[in-house]
Formats: structure tokens, sequence, C-alpha cells
């Protein structure tokens, strides 16, 4: 008994240690905000054609690049000097994480931390649809064979518009989960900072697909973003970047796919650590049937390997099919997040 009081008061010291610690490693980002904003101030389009070009001259698409850079400075800027206020609440939740870990079980199996999609009839008919999709995508990437995927993909296409439909449906989810949690008697932890971000991040997706309302408000957007966009439209995965290119979009997009739908359910299945850290941070974890559909996007290949008439279909088809499965997974996370309450309210 007197040994176990003695590993407790061991990690309640070594935990306020850590958060002295952690108190004098926010101030840093004061530090980088100033250095940040200095930079963006002092680096002015005369310093940088001094400086930093051969001839003293910076052609328009290099001051476009420059102006990107600056508002990415000050972005920066302004994200550190909002996680220095929000210290003391990250703090405590992440406080409340390592308190998780030190009680979770090792033997944490994978379906105790990934949720189902409930209700069951719902889930038959989602893996019902699921092998259908497939059968579309394959067809759809054979030359040949694309010309109702290509009808589908066009602006403001039936595509298009379910993408946008299923984000919404997914940030409107992830806020009606996240405004319960930031309540002054709320229970504290890192699932209100996990389904924010995935309110803010679907929103965005969404708001991005319809170019800012451009699609449907028809306003002019500044000339520096058209100047850098290479569809001449309000977004910034269109955006033109040094170094990188045109379409980095997709390849980041393919990424998270291939992360989301290989190297997430290895790590869950074969990883005793990532599960128990995964438990003990309330990661939301999308279910099985979401990391289904994120492998079927990672497969899909970019748009120049395979010839077709409309070059962008294996995009579109990837954006549509990510959209699927992260609108399954917010779904998900909120029936078990009610489920939850409920038991502990029982």
């Amino acid at each position: 008994m007197s040994k176990q009081l003695s590993e407790n008061h061991e990690v309640n010291e070594s935990t306020s240690c850590h958060s002295d610690k952690t108190c004098w490693a926010w101030h840093l980002l004061i530090l980088a905000a100033c250095v940040s904003v200095l930079i963006a101030l002092v680096f002015d389009v005369s310093f940088v054609e001094r400086w930093f070009s051969s001839d003293g001259h910076l052609s328009e698409q290099g001051k476009n690049y420059y102006n990107l850079l600056r508002s990415g400075l000050f972005i920066v800027a302004a994200g550190c000097l909002v996680l220095w206020t929000l210290r003391k609440c990250i703090s405590a939740d992440n406080k409340v994480a390592v308190e998780r870990w030190i009680k979770v079980h090792p033997g944490l199996r994978a379906t105790e931390v990934i949720p189902s999609v409930s209700p069951v009839l719902l889930k038959r008919s989602l893996w019902m649809f699921f092998v259908p999709w497939i059968l579309f995508v394959v067809i759809s990437l054979v030359p040949g064979y694309e010309v109702l995927a290509s009808q589908l993909i066009r602006e403001k296409g039936f595509l298009e518009t379910l993408t946008v439909i299923f984000y919404l449906f997914a940030g409107i989810i992830s806020i009606r989960l996240a405004f319960p949690c930031w309540r002054r008697n709320s229970r504290k932890g890192l699932f209100r900072w996990w389904i924010s971000c995935l309110a803010l991040g679907c929103l965005f997706v969404a708001i991005e697909e319809i170019n800012w309302g451009e699609l449907y408000l028809h306003y002019e957007a500044a000339e520096v973003i058209r100047q850098s966009n290479y569809q001449n439209e309000v977004s910034l995965h269109n955006i033109s970047l040094p170094f990188i290119g045109s379409y980095w979009a997709n390849d980041l997009l393919q990424i998270i796919a291939f992360c989301g739908g290989v190297i997430l359910p290895l790590m869950l299945r074969y990883s005793s650590f990532v599960r128990r850290m995964a438990w003990a941070a309330e990661v939301p974890l999308p279910p099985w049937l979401s990391q289904a559909y994120f492998f079927v996007a990672a497969l899909i290949p970019q748009d120049n390997v395979i010839q077709l008439q409309v070059m962008n279909i294996p995009s579109e088809l990837r954006e549509v099919t990510i959209a699927f499965g992260v609108a399954i997974w917010l779904w998900s996370t909120l029936k078990n997040n009610c489920y939850q309450n409920s038991i502990s309210d029982s």
C-alpha cells in the first residue's frame, strides 16, 4: 500500500514539474509571434528586391508569392497569440489526458477506441453502398467509360454539391458536439479540442468547395488571390505555390487519405501504445467504414496518371470519397457521444 502511494506521489510530482516547465514554454509563443511579425514588416518588397533578387527586380508572380508569405507569417503570429491566450485551458486538458493515460488498461482493444456506425440498419446500408461506389470509381477511371463521371464532376455539378453537403453535415455535427464541451461546468479533456478542429476543418473545406461563395454571389476577389490562383477563382487550394507547384492540394489529399486508410488502421490493429494514446487523448477516431472509404480514396491515382477526357476526374472522385468517410466519421462520433452520455447519466 505504501509502495503504491509513493508511486502515485512520484507521478503527481513529475506531472507538477512538467506543468511548470510547460508554463515557461508557453511564453516562447510570444517570442515566435513577435519574430513572425518582425520578419513580415522588415522584409518589404524593396528589401527583397535589393538583397535577394539578382537583377534587383521582382516579377508580378514573385510579388504575389511574397504577399502570400507575409500573410502566412501574420497568420502564424495570430495563431501563436491565440494558443498563448488559451494556455491555461490547454494545460488543464492536457493534465486530464495524463491522468487518463495512467488509468488506461494495457490490454485495450481496437474495438474499445474505434466507434461503430449506428443504428445497425444504417451501417449495413452504408456497407452495401460501398461496393457499388468502388465499381463506379473503377469504371470512371477506365478511358472511354468516363462519360458519366465527366458529367457529374462539372462545376456546381452533382458530385461537387454532394461533397459540400457532406462536409457541411459533418461540420454541423462537430459544432453540435463542440458547444457543450466549452460550457463553464463541462468536463475537461482534449476531446473538445479535437472536435473543434474537425468543425473548423469541415466548414473550411465546404466553403473552399464553393470558392467562398463566389460561385453563387459572383463577387470580385482581391487581385493578388486571382493572379496566384491557376483557376482564376477565390480558393486557397488552387493557389500555385513556389517550389511546390499548382496541384499540391491533390497530393496533400492523397497523403491524408493514405494516413487515414492505411497507416491508421495498421497502427490501431497492431500497436497497443497507439490505442492507449488515442484513448487517453480522447481522439475521435473514424470507424472502420470511414477508414475503408479513406483506403479507396488513397488508391485513386493522380490526375496525370490516366489519360481521360476530363483530366481532374480522379481528384474529384477522391474528394467526394473522402467526404463520404468524413460524414460517416462525425455521425458515428455523435452517436457514440450520445451513448456515453446516457451511460454516465444513468
